[in-house]
């Protein structure tokens, strides 16, 4: 069971780093400002 949440915690922390990294390079622009 720990490594499910494990595994869903790092997917998590990688969406929310390439989304960061996305939106520094000016790519995320389609999130929107409430994004």
């Amino acid at each position: 069971m720990m490594r499910i949440g494990l595994f869903l915690l790092t997917n998590l922390a990688v969406l929310v780093v390439a989304g960061i990294i996305l939106s520094l390079f000016g790519v995320g622009s389609y999130h929107g400002a409430g994004g």
